[in-house]
Parts: structure tokens; sequence; C-alpha cells
């Protein structure tokens, strides 16, 4: 099966560009001065140093980090009408950074910041009334957000007013105009627009079907480390649709699929394992994979897990979890290491 679940790259943008690269790099002595120039500035009625205040605060530049601060100079300034304060703002109480979360409050921020023309806030508006977070569900009017956003080339508007077309949410149903945007966010080299392009094309909707050409563009997402797109390819190898069975290299992109984090590539691994498809038959490591995916939250492994587990020994059991843990703690390290680059 292929999955149009086009997740994990649909983000609201947070970057506040309001520092020069000179200044990020900056000693912290420099920072430190920097910083006292600018509550200087602030006091007397600058609103940008208001901005810069709490840039410098939430990442900790010449000053500690201190998300509360941070929120308290983002707020001073978006009362005052700064735009990207409005946004930050409304990120800051969308994610409870500095204060706890507010879903209502991160609406009514968005709204200000998107409704002055900023298209990272528009996608904001536009996920809060999709999802029915922090104001009332609203198909059409997520669209139209998500629409004006679009217009300003924000690829992940793109895909998400794709996907409303294609499933009729809100809007009139319409696969070719989903392609479309699909498209526009493929071209700016979006992994969501690449792998819901690859998935029209899989299902033969908005576009004559060819699973070749659905294969492409996963191998492009996939190049950027996009978990659900080595699924899909994975997907396509082990059926050899649009390219030729290959059960060695379907099992390779599993495994670099469930090293991105894509949990339905653990399942997969656990049958691969199991029946000995692409590697030599292994019960414990099929039962490994199967115990990680029921950690992801992936219920339907739990039934294949205990059909394994019954035909191991104790001692086999056990070095099934021993290497369950093992690659849990391998992957926790490696993402921790990634966030802290």
């Amino acid at each position: 099966m292929i999955y149009r679940f086009c997740g994990p790259w649909i983000l609201a943008c947070i970057a506040v560009g309001v520092l020069s690269s000179a200044a990020w790099a900056a000693p912290s002595e420099s920072l430190a001065a920097t910083v006292e120039g600018f509550r200087k500035s602030a006091a007397a009625g600058n609103v940008e140093a208001l901005v810069h205040l709490g840039v410098m605060h939430e990442y900790g530049l010449g000053v500690p980090k201190d998300e509360a601060a941070a929120f308290r100079w983002y707020r001073q300034a978006a009362e005052k009408g700064e735009l990207q304060a409005q946004f930050r703002l409304g990120y800051m109480y969308d994610n409870g950074i500095g204060q706890a979360a507010d879903k209502a409050a991160a609406f009514r921020w968005y709204m200000k910041a998107a409704e002055r023309g900023l298209p990272q806030a528009m996608y904001s508006v536009g996920q809060m009334l999709d999802s029915g977070t922090g104001t009332a569900a609203h198909g059409g009017r997520a669209a139209a957000w998500y629409a004006r956003a679009a217009e300003h080339n924000h690829a992940d508007a793109q895909v998400a007013l794709g996907l409303l077309l294609d499933a009729g949410k809100g809007v009139r149903k319409d696969e070719k105009m989903a392609v479309t945007w699909f498209e526009r966010a493929a071209d700016q080299d979006h992994a969501g627009g690449e792998v819901c392009l690859g998935v029209m094309y899989y299902r033969g909707a908005g576009v004559n079907r060819d699973p070749a050409k659905a294969a492409s563009w996963f191998r492009k997402a996939g190049l950027r480390g996009d978990a659900q797109a080595l699924f899909n390819l994975a997907v396509l190898y082990a059926n050899g649709e649009g390219v030729s069975r290959d059960d060695v290299e379907a099992l390779r992109l599993l495994e670099r699929s469930a090293q991105e984090g894509g949990r339905d590539a653990l399942v997969h691994l656990g049958d691969m394992y199991a029946q000995g498809r692409g590697v030599k038959r292994d019960l414990v490591a099929a039962a490994s994979w199967y115990q990680l995916a029921v950690r992801r939250g992936k219920v339907e492994a739990q039934n294949a897990l205990d059909k394994t587990l019954a035909a191991l020994s104790s001692s086999q059991r056990d070095d099934a979890k021993r290497r369950a843990d093992s690659w849990w703690r391998q992957r926790e390290a490696s993402v921790k290491a990634a966030y802290a680059r």
C-alpha cells in the first residue's frame, strides 16, 4: 500500500529574520554590548529593538536563554503592531513557549499577522481552521487562507491546499488542481510536494497513472531523508511496481525510513525478516522490529509480535528485546544530536 500521508514537513515557519548573520556570529562580549544597546533603543521607543531582544533572549545570544523573557519582549512589540512579533507571539502561544499554551490566543495573533499579509501567518491560520485548533474548524476558510499563502509561494501551504483539493474538504474536489499545487511545491524542492505528486501518479489521480513517475518522485524526496518517501519507494520495490522487484533494495529503504522516524517501516521490516525477503529469515530480528513498531504506536503489529514471540525460546525473546532497546537508544541519541546541531 502506498500512503498519501504528507505530515512532518507541514510546520509553521518560526524564523524571525531580524539579526544579521554577523550579529549571530559575534563574540559573547560583543553580543552582550548589543543587548544593552537594544535595551536603550527599546526604552526610547524603538519597536524593532523589542523584537531583537526577544530573539536574543529566546536563543540565549548575549544573555542567558530565557523564553519567558523572550515572550514578554515579543508581546510588547506585537502590541505596538510589529508584524514579525505578532507572528512569533502566536507561535509561542501555539507551542507553549515561554508560557502556557493558549491555542485561542495563538489563533488571534496569527490572524493579526495574516491579515497584514505575512505568508507564514496565513498558513498557520489555515492550519488552525483546518484542524479546528483554537477556533472552530472550517475547511472552506482554511482553504482560502492556504490559497493566499500559496500564492505567495509558501510551499507548505501549497501542499496543504493540494490535499484539501484532493480530498474535497471544504472545497470542490479537483484532483488536477491538487496536482498543480503539488507541482508548485515540488518546484521549490519541497519533499511534501514531491511525495504527494508521487502518490497522485501512483493512484492516477489528476494525472495518468504512472508508477515509474511515482517512484521517481519518491526517490527525489527520499534523497532529502523523507521517511514517507523512503517507505513508499520501498513498497514499490517490494511489489515490483514502476521499478524492477528488488527485496534487498526494499529492505534497505525500509531501514532508512525507520532511521528517519518512519513508523510504517518498522512493521514492514518485521514482515521482511519474518518472511526472509531480502535477507535471511530471522525471527529474533523480526520480533525486535515488531516490538519497536508497537512502541511507536503501531498497534496492528501486536498480533505479529505475539505470534513471533511464541515461536522463540526464552533466550531468543530476551535477545529480541535487547536488540529493540539498543536500536531505540541509538535512534534517540541520533535525534538529540541532530537537534543539537
